[in-house]
């Protein structure tokens, strides 16, 4: 069993797409989601099988960042992966894959 912990910036992507993003992740990775909680800036999706649990957050904040220009969406997304080295491969690779439109930092 292994653990691995990811912490990334998603800087002008709105939330509601980053979380369609990381859903699909799960269903490629074969994961049930089990639980999701949902507040007006914070998500929680969790999900397992059998060699891999994984618990993916997101938070949600608009900041402004440019003078000439209005806030834009700023998220923050946590994942904490536990279980076969393999498994968390293929998650990882999903991930990346899900995750390619955002402009990540």
């Amino acid at each position: 069993m292994m653990e691995v912990k990811d912490e990334r910036l998603v800087y002008f992507i709105p939330p509601k797409v980053l979380l369609v993003d990381v859903k699909r992740c799960f269903e490629k990775t074969g994961l049930k989601v089990n639980k999701q909680e949902i507040s007006n800036d914070f998500w929680r999706i969790s999900g397992f099988k059998e060699d891999l649990q994984v618990t993916v957050s997101l938070r949600h904040e608009k900041v402004k960042v440019f003078p000439f220009s209005g806030p834009i969406p700023v998220n923050k997304l946590s994942a904490h992966l536990i279980g076969d080295e393999s498994q968390i491969k293929k998650f990882k690779w999903n991930y990346e894959v899900s995750l390619l439109r955002c402009s990540c930092g």
